[in-house]
C-alpha cells in the first residue's frame, strides 16, 4: 500500500479529501495532513510518504517550496490558480501531474492510479539493475558460488556450506564476492529468494505460505519484511498490483 500525505490550507477541502475519496480502490491511504507549508515539511520529514498531495499557495510557503526543501518520492499538485510560471516549476520538481480544483473523484484516483503505477515500476526497476540478471564473469570461484545459489536458494544453504563446497574459506568466499560482484552472500541469496517469489506471486492459485516455504523463507513476516525491502511493496500489494 502507498501512503500520502495530504496539504491542503482549506479545511473543508481537505476533510473532503480525507474522508470521501475511496483511497483504498488505488491502494492507497492518508497517513498524515497539514494545512501550511511549515507543518507540510514538517509532516513530509516525519513520515516518509511515497506521494504528497498538495495545493501550491499555502500559508508559511508554498507548496512548490515545500517539495524543493523535502523532495517526496513523487507529488500531485492541486490548485485553483492555472498559473504558467507555478506550472514550469512543478514540472522542474519533478511533480508528476497538476489538477485544477474542483477535482472530481474519479479524475483524482486516476491520476493517483498512474503514479503508483509509475512507482512500482520504478521500484522493480531498480531492483532488476541491482543484482545481475545472470552469472558475471571473473573469479571461478565466484562463478561457483554465485552458480550454487541460483541452484539452490530455495534450500537451507549458507556461506559456510557454499565455502567448504567450493573448497576455500568463508572469509575468503565473502572477500571474493563482495570485490567481485559488490554483494554479500546474504544479500545474493535474498535477491533469488526474491525473484522466485515474484514469479510465484503471479499464480493466484498459489497462497503466499506456500510460495515463501517454496523460496527457501521459514518466517511468513521475515519473507514480507524483506519483500517489501527489495520491491518497496508487501507480497499481497505485489500480487494485487499495488
Amino acid at each position: 500500500m502507498f501512503n500520502i500525505v495530504l496539504v491542503e490550507d482549506e479545511a473543508l477541502i481537505r476533510k473532503e479529501l480525507v474522508l470521501t475519496i475511496p483511497w483504498d480502490k488505488v491502494n492507497c491511504r492518508i497517513i498524515g495532513e497539514a494545512e501550511d507549508g511549515i507543518e507540510g515539511e514538517k509532516v513530509i520529514e516525519a513520515l516518509n510518504p511515497d506521494i504528497v498531495v498538495t495545493d501550491i499557495r499555502l500559508p508559511g510557503q508554498s507548496g512548490l517550496d515545500m517539495l524543493e526543501k523535502t523532495k517526496p518520492d513523487a507529488a500531485i499538485i492541486i490548485t485553483g490558480f492555472n498559473d504558467f510560471e507555478p506550472a514550469q516549476r512543478a514540472i522542474r520538481l519533478g511533480v508528476f501531474d497538476y489538477l485544477l480544483k474542483p477535482i472530481e473523484e474519479d479524475e483524482l484516483l486516476n491520476t493517483v492510479h498512474r503514479l503508483c503505477t509509475k512507482l512500482k515500476d520504478s521500484r522493480l526497476v531498480s531492483l532488476k539493475w541491482a543484482f545481475p540478471e545472470s552469472i558475471p564473469p571473473g573469479d571461478p570461484y565466484i562463478r561457483d558460488a554465485m552458480g550454487i545459489i541460483e541452484a539452490h536458494f530455495c534450500e537451507d544453504i549458507s556461506i559456510h556450506s557454499t565455502a567448504k563446497q567450493i573448497g576455500i574459506s568463508e572469509s575468503h568466499l565473502s572477500h571474493l564476492l563482495k570485490q567481485h560482484s559488490g554483494y554479500t552472500f546474504l544479500e545474493y541469496l535474498l535477491y533469488c529468494r526474491i525473484r522466485n517469489a515474484m514469479q510465484l506471486l503471479k499464480n493466484p492459485g498459489l497462497l503466499i505460505t506456500d510460495i515463501y516455504l517454496q523460496c527457501g523463507f521459514s518466517s511468513g513476516s521475515y519473507f514480507s519484511r524483506m519483500f517489501k525491502r527489495f520491491t518497496g511493496v508487501t507480497p499481497r500489494e505485489y500480487r494485487r498490483g499495488g
